[in-house]
């Protein structure tokens, strides 16, 4: 469930809710128990989360090149 959720999140952008609903469907389709609402929030939560980093910390570190040092006009890149 768990690389499913990451790759629909990292994929679709989608919010908790509809990543939520999704997951819900999803196992109910699947021969799973079910877990806890609490516990699939959670677990919605931290894998948005990770895929939210893992698409944006690569575009955060180009932004050093952006840099522009005190007293000039132009970036060192």
């Amino acid at each position: 469930m768990e690389k499913w959720l990451f790759a629909r999140a990292y994929t679709t952008g989608a919010g908790p809710k509809a990543l939520f609903d999704a997951a819900v469907t999803e196992l109910r389709e699947s021969p799973v128990l079910m877990p806890e609402v609490s516990v699939l929030a959670r677990l919605v939560s931290r894998v948005r989360d990770d895929a939210t980093r893992h698409l944006w910390d690569p575009l955060y570190e180009l932004l050093d090149l952006l840099e522009v040092p005190e007293g000039s006009r132009f970036s060192n890149g």
